[in-house]
Parts: C-alpha cells; structure tokens; sequence
C-alpha cells in the first residue's frame, strides 16, 4: 500500500515537473507585436500616426519598411519616437517606389529599452481621390534583442482612407493690430486650415501700398514683408479678400481687414560730405591737398516718441586716405589702424528729436588718380530705438577725386561729367538662416560722377533672379538697396549682383544617412532562451519521461 502511494506521488510529481519544464515553451510564443493604425485624411490633408512596438524586452536592433500605395498617399515627414534618447533612428523616404525605411540601432550599454515604445511618428498626405485606399503593410525585416538574438513578433497593417472632401470654409485672423508697431515690422495672416497659397497671396492687399517681397509660408501662416521700412505714425489697413481658398477649393465666407498703425518714436538721418570733392596730390614735396570730412547725425521724427540711446558712429577710411589727427573737432572715442585701414568710432549716447551732433576731421592723399569711395559697411550709426530695439543706419557712399600734380605725367586725373554708376558691395544679415528664416540682402549703390545717374539693381540667388529694384543717386553720393527673401531648402546659397557675392547657409536636418548594419541575429528562439538553453530542457524531459516509464513497468 505505501508502495502504490509513492509510486503514485512520484508519477504526479514527474507529471507537475513536464508541466513546470513545459512553461517556458509556451513563453516562446511571439508576443512583441509591430503595428501601425489605420487613417484617413481628406484630398491633399496630412494625418500623423504611430508605427508601435508592443510587449518588446531588450530591443537591440530593428529594420523595418513601410509599403504603401503612392497615388493614394504620400509620406511627408517622419519623426523618431520613444527610441530617439537611446539608439539611432536613420530613415529614408522614396514616394515613388511607395516605400519608407527605417532602422533602430541600440546605441548604449544593454540592456536595450522595453515595454510599448512609439518607433516612429510618420505624417501621410492624401494624394488619391475620394474613396481611394492603400494597405499601410509593414515589412519587418529585423527584429533582435541587445543579446543579438531574434524576437518572436507579429505585425498589424493599416489602411490609409481618402476621405470626403470637407465644406468648412477658412478663416484668418491678421497680426499686427498695436498701435506702436515698429516701422521694420512684417504683416502676418493666420488661417485655419491648409490654403491654396497663390490665391491666398493674390487675395491680400495692404493701404497705403508698401512695396514687398515675395510672400513666405510657415504652415498655415503666410507673411507679407515689406522691401524697405514702413512710415512712421501711419496707420496701414491689411485685407484678405473673400477669394482666398483652402486646399480643396472652399473659399471664405468674407473678406478680413485689420489694421495697425507705426510707432511715433524719432528716428535718426546721418549725412556725411568730404569738402572739396576733388583735391590734388601736390608735387615737387610740397604736401598735398586737404579735403573736410563732415558726419552729421539729427534727432528727428514726433518728439513725444522720446530720445535714441546708445547711439554709436563709425567712420572707416581706406589705407590710401592720410587722416590729420589735430583736425577733430570731437576727438574719436577709439582709433585703430589695421593693415593700413583706420576705424573711428564716437561714443555718442543720446540724441533726442531736435537734437543735432556733428564732427568734422581732415584727409588727404598721396596716391594720385585714386577715388576715395567712403562707403564701407561698416561706416554707420547704430542705436537703440524706444522699444530697445538696436538699429543700423549705413552712411551715404561719398566720394573723393584724386587729381594729379601738373609736373607728374604718370599720373591720369579720374574723370568726371557725366554719372558713374557701380555696385559697391553685397552684404547679408547674417551667414546661417533657419528654413523659412527671412535674409535680407543690403546693396550698396554709388555715384563717383558729377551727375545724377539712376540704376536697376538686380539681385541673383545662384544665378536665378530673385528680384530687381531701380534707384537714383546723385553726383558724388550713393544709396543702398535693400532685398528681403528666404529659402525652405537646406543648403549653400550664393547671392550675387553684378560680379559681387556673398553666401549663406541654410541649416536643416540634412539628406537621410544610410542605416548601420544591425547586429548580426543568432538563429534561435526569441524571448531570451538560446540554443543551449533548449537543448537542456529537452535532456531533462527526456529523462523524466523515462523515469515514468521505469515506474509505470514496476507496477
């Protein structure tokens, strides 16, 4: 009897043991699961959604393609998810194969992240017709752990709806409404859903007129620049006419008009002249001419804007121009001289509206037949208007006549008559812009002739016309051109006009970079358990099995 009983207990107990041994198989079992949801977007709308990971342990690596249908829908955007702070998310788009690629790459210490992580957040834009549809079919190509083994999973796919087009018609709200808006200000129109961007810009209009730059985008915002500074104490009134149109051809229900008006704060003019225009380089060692440089600065404007602070003038002459110390009437907060070129600089302070400051110094030059083109950028007067805003205003280009001495014969004395027009220089705000950023372009245009001449100023982005503007400039004088643009595309970009150049830089996030190879997956079970792991759960089973046999026979 007790015999029977123990052989009883021991056959449950073998039992309870296959059972026990039998748990981890049935852990095998593929319980990460890949999926992406479905959506629906009306005609020329974008939706983002989620592709997940669920139920993942140790993720080491992951290659996963996304197929879709590219009449239906297009991938527009694609933003690592949770996996961003602890791997490598590469990714490449091709819409014209109807492909999207993606790769994780764990790039800390194992183990790799668990749980439901988002891989990556992927915007779809509705390019079919109403009731079309595209299986959003996820290709997966690798799937391992940080311990190089494979991970069991499943995938879901999704399906990508073009929906009814919707009948909500736009609207706008405009920006500014103050009525202490700056004079450098930029208009902008807000609408409430994606727009048909050219009858969007054809359907706005501003009173008084401003001449403007091309009209930017920054999703459903659009911003009219002006091309140079608005008036002061002027009331302007924005509009945008009932034709705008959403995407889908819904038009506004009513036209929108608001309006602004400039701030009354002074501003400065600055002049500056060089008396005589033309002097001679005397021969024979007797010292050459003098000529008066004159720099003036004026309050000017509603004086109940209160005084400019902060107020700054720079003068740089060329390294062929003498300067006469003695001559200042206001010595110069700081001269310097470098290879040749003297900077000046007055620290001014505050200028208020009625307020005139003014210094005058004396040149000359030993190089016959040069012309003095007083013009550099940095010859300006920068200061702080009354909102603390730092303002730049560049001095007029000047200009000197070198004549020559009558026993130098060598020497050819710079003609004068009729205008002589040229391009001084190009300069940028800046070398690096943001996508969409605006640019603006500061042309300097001068007059060495003695009259005055006018010009068309045509301003090049790698060799395309971006825009064009006329200016008139008197004899002996010179004026400068103000462009404002922007650029979406990343990249280098060359600004030219007539043989002088400058560059800049549009940042982004740069082309897609080609995936690193995963690390390389040991054939196997998922979920931890390697070769030899299974091997010995196998010699175990085994035995237990004979052991029951043994018992089985006894009885």
């Amino acid at each position: 009897m007790i015999e029977y009983r123990l052989k009883k207990c021991l056959g449950l107990m073998l039992v309870l043991a296959l059972l026990v041994m039998a748990c981890p198989m049935v852990a095998l079992a593929a319980t990460t699961e890949i999926s992406i949801p479905d959506a629906s977007a009306d005609p020329g709308d974008t939706v983002t959604i989620p592709i997940n990971i669920t139920d993942v342990t140790n993720l080491g690596a992951a290659t996963i393609w996304l197929n879709y249908d590219s009449s239906v829908v297009e991938v527009t955007a694609v933003v690592p998810g949770d996996l961003s702070g602890v791997g490598s998310t590469p990714l490449a788009i091709a819409n014209a194969a109807g492909e999207l690629r993606m790769n994780f790459i764990h790039m800390l210490a194992p183990p790799g992240p668990g749980g439901d992580p988002v891989f990556v957040n992927v915007s779809l834009k509705a390019v079919g017709i109403v009731g079309e549809t595209s299986v959003l079919d996820l290709d997966v190509k690798t799937l391992a752990g940080a311990d190089f083994v494979n991970i069991v999973h499943t995938t879901v796919d999704g399906v990508f709806t073009v929906g009814v087009p919707e009948t909500i018609k736009p609207t706008v709200t405009g920006a500014p409404t103050g009525s202490i808006e700056p004079i450098n200000t930029v208009v902008t129109a807000t609408f409430s859903e994606p727009m048909d961007q050219a009858s969007a810009e054809g359907a706005f209009s501003i009173s008084p007129a401003v001449a403007y730059n091309p009209f930017s985008w920054v999703g459903n915002v659009m911003t009219f620049t002006p091309t140079s500074n608005l008036d002061y104490n002027t009331k302007y009134t924005a509009t945008v006419a009932a034709t705008a149109k959403d995407v889908v051809g819904n038009s506004m229900a009513r036209a929108k008009s608001w309006s602004f008006t400039t701030i009354k704060a002074p501003y400065l003019v600055v002049t500056k002249t060089v008396n005589p225009g033309t002097i001679e380089v005397n021969g024979s060692g007797i010292p050459p001419e003098i000529s008066t440089v004159t720099l003036t600065v004026t309050g000017a404007g509603d004086p109940t804007g209160g005084p400019l602070t902060s107020v700054v003038v720079t003068d740089v002459l060329p390294d062929y121009i003498n300067l006469e110390r003695t001559s200042f009437s206001s010595p110069p907060t700081t001269d310097t001289v470098i290879a040749g070129v003297t900077t000046l600089t007055w620290n001014v302070g505050t200028i208020g509206v009625g307020t005139t400051w003014t210094v005058t110094f004396d040149i000359s030059s030993d190089d016959c037949g040069k012309v003095l083109a007083n013009d550099d950028t940095l010859s300006d007067v920068t200061y702080d208007d009354v909102t603390t805003t730092s303002v730049t205003v560049l001095f007029p280009a000047t200009y000197l006549i070198v004549g020559c001495p009558e026993d130098d014969v060598s020497c050819v004395t710079p003609p004068g008559g009729d205008a002589e027009m040229s391009i001084q220089h190009i300069s940028l705000s800046g070398e690096e812009f943001v996508q969409n950023q605006e640019i603006e372009a500061t042309v300097s245009v001068g007059n060495s002739g003695g009259k005055k001449g006018s010009k068309t100023v045509a301003l090049y982005v790698n060799g395309v016309l971006e825009a064009s503007d006329s200016v008139t400039v008197g004899p002996g004088s010179g004026q400068n051109v103000l462009f404002r643009f922007s650029r979406a595309v990343p990249g280098t970009y060359t600004v030219s006009v007539e043989g002088r150049e400058a560059q800049f830089t549009v940042l982004g996030m740069g082309p897609p970079q080609a995936a690193p190879a995963p690390p390389m997956a040991v054939a196997g079970l998922g979920g931890g358990l390697g070769t030899g792991g299974i091997v010995a759960i196998i010699v175990v089973i085994v035995a237990l099995g004979i052991g029951l046999v043994v018992i089985l026979r006894r009885e």
